[in-house]
């Protein structure tokens, strides 16, 4: 910009190199781990918080925000999917807990199209099966971590009640009983192979019948143990509407598609430059509204940054930033 020089008479040459270094974002490698249950299609709800227009379905609403998400972000991260139970399940004791051992769309970038193929249409009736969420997850897992490509990898899991079809469980108990193994296996991604899972509820209750237990507490629980959780009552993303739903995927993608790998830390918090383009970047505490960029770990290691809101956009724009680490203040 015209800008440039500006600075030069405030204060005398310092005796230490100033250094720039152009940064690219990393696409992480993102799992997204649908329910596609029954009750995604047994319950409509009023979605939009209008009395007037129709209620939809938790499934119609679900496939909305994933089509909007995954065009958003096709570039800025490789898009997988596992849905839980798969379209081969059926209704029957044999059938309703069936999941693909492999994804249905193994991850990479410009997934969009793939996706949306792959998911039910938006007012499909024929969803069918329980809710083996711990296959789901398991299913999704493996799949990252064969990946094995040192890229950063987290799951999404978004569900619409607890989980049931636990492993070993015969007849009715298969459904009536809920399935630990979901908190198992989430805690086992984040402690033993440090891969998140951000969890986001679709309209979930206080209780339910199958299995018997209560949806948030449930749910909070998986939250907690993700690595990831919500501050607040719970630690999933609460969407109770079709706008809390799309803000709860968008916050958690930009978070992890406008995260920016320095390679070097700067010497201090305010000794460091961003700029997309040539226009300098404004640093910020937090993502909340405002356009900028904020330290991933602000107490730990300075080498990491993560883009907010607008400024995200422009780095998937562009795909990569420059940053300017400062000498720190002479004596």
């Amino acid at each position: 910009g015209d800008g440039d020089g500006d600075g030069e008479t405030e204060t005398e040459a310092p005796t230490c190199e100033t250094t720039t270094a152009v940064a690219s974002n990393v696409p992480p490698n993102m799992m997204l781990v649908l329910d596609k249950s029954r009750s995604m299609i047994n319950y409509s709800w009023d979605d939009d918080g209008d009395s007037q227009s129709p209620e939809v379905t938790r499934w119609h609403s679900l496939h909305d925000t994933v089509d909007t998400i995954t065009n958003q972000y096709e570039q800025g991260m490789s898009l997988g999917l596992t849905m839980f139970p798969s379209v081969e399940a059926t209704s029957t004791y044999e059938a309703a807990c069936l999941v693909s051992a492999t994804p249905e769309v193994p991850t990479a970038l410009g997934n969009a199209t793939a996706i949306l193929a792959a998911i039910p249409t938006a007012d499909d009736t024929a969803l069918f099966g329980a809710t083996p969420a711990a296959a789901g997850v398991a299913t999704a897992l493996a799949h990252l971590e064969i990946l094995d490509d040192g890229l950063p990898a987290a799951m999404i899991l978004v569900t619409d009640g607890a989980a049931n079809c636990g492993a070993g469980l015969e007849g009715s108990d298969k459904f009536n009983l809920y399935d630990e193994d979901l908190p198992a296996i989430v805690g086992d991604a984040w402690e033993r192979a440090g891969i998140p899972t951000y969890v986001i509820g679709i309209d979930i209750q206080d209780v339910s019948q199958s299995p018997y237990t209560n949806p948030r507490e449930k749910l909070d629980e998986v939250a907690q143990l993700g690595g990831v959780p919500q501050d607040g009552g719970v630690g999933f993303y609460d969407a109770t509407s079709a706008d809390a739903l799309m803000l709860a995927l968008d916050e958690i993608a930009s978070s992890l598609s406008c995260t920016v790998e320095l390679g070097e830390a700067p010497t201090g918090p305010d000794q460091l430059v961003v700029s997309i383009d040539g226009e300098v970047i404004p640093q910020l505490d937090s993502c909340d509204g405002d356009d900028g960029w904020i330290f991933t770990d602000p107490d730990g290691a300075l080498d990491s940054i993560e883009l907010c809101n607008a400024s995200c956009d422009a780095l998937l724009d562009t795909g990569e930033l420059e940053a300017e680490f400062l000498c720190p203040p002479q004596p």
